[in-house]
């Protein structure tokens, strides 16, 4: 116990100026430790807070239907409510995501990188009335064309090209069509958006395909931390240079005499996880 008579005996010796000094600095480093425990505590209540928003904001989602309406231009419009998650919290839900986002995007198992998830069941009912042309190919054979090509704008378009031979059987007196050659080709486009309505994000798709019905859709707005690093606080240990004017307690190496008084000096310092605010 020699070394805490000695702490004892050095104590005595100051003066009352520079033992103010020492417990003004322990009280300021006791008041930066509490100005820390209350971000910290802050930021807790934040986090908590945002949880049980995201949690209300899923639980109205869930119950939410599509609903459809028209557009200026004529065009359907499909509207949903949007979901927000933490990635951790995905494997909690009912979601199956490897069928429906990680196997067929490609995407990483921990989905890092992606911060939005889309998906959309779409069914289109058509019909076409092509114009035709018959050539005559021999007395008893004739080429049927069809033709048809329409433009339903904003890049939707649809064309059938194609023909069927037509032969007449003179034998059993009627006539018989060969496989159709025919080809169609659609183009169909789709405008998303996600919109915040009264404080929460909707999923919006439109088409001006006629026919066309979304089915499903379904929107994920990734909302983990790991993905927007400006919410976090960075509160991690470690070493920095600087320069630091004060008043503190000074060793001379060469005659072991420890005084007390005004400093300047220029070191390598480390700054504990609590001491950052």
């Amino acid at each position: 116990m020699i070394w805490l008579t000695s702490i004892i005996n050095f104590f005595k010796r100051l003066d009352s100026r520079t033992l103010a000094f020492i417990a003004g600095a322990v009280l300021i480093l006791f008041m930066m430790q509490q100005c820390n425990t209350i971000a910290s505590l802050k930021e807790e209540v934040e986090k908590q807070e945002k949880a049980a928003e995201n949690n209300l904001n899923n639980y109205l989602a869930a119950k939410d239907s599509i609903t459809y309406f028209t557009n200026e231009l004529g065009d359907a419009v499909a509207q949903v409510s949007s979901y927000k998650f933490r990635v951790e919290d995905l494997e909690k839900t009912n979601l199956n995501l490897n069928e429906r986002y990680i196997k067929v995007l490609g995407l990483n198992a921990e989905l890092e990188g992606v911060n939005s998830l889309l998906y959309a069941e779409i069914k289109v009912k058509d019909s076409i009335i092509a114009s035709t042309s018959v050539s005559s190919l021999d007395s008893l054979t004739g080429r049927v064309e069809f033709n048809r090509f329409d433009n339903f704008g904003s890049g939707n378009t649809r064309s059938l090209n194609g023909f069927v031979i037509v032969r007449y059987d003179p034998i059993n007196k009627k006539f018989i069509s060969l496989p159709a050659n025919l080809l169609l080709n659609q183009t169909l486009s789709l405008t998303a958006a996600i919109e915040e309505i009264e404080g929460r994000d909707r999923l919006k798709i439109s088409s001006s395909y006629p026919g066309l019905v979304i089915s499903k859709i379904e929107n994920i707005n990734l909302v983990d931390d790991r993905l927007n690093p400006e919410n976090k606080i960075n509160k991690q240990a470690g070493f920095s240079i600087g320069m630091g004017v004060g008043y503190g307690i000074n060793l001379n190496p060469s005659s072991s005499v420890i005084t007390a008084g005004p400093t300047i000096n220029v070191g390598l310092y480390y700054s504990p996880a609590w001491l950052r605010f």
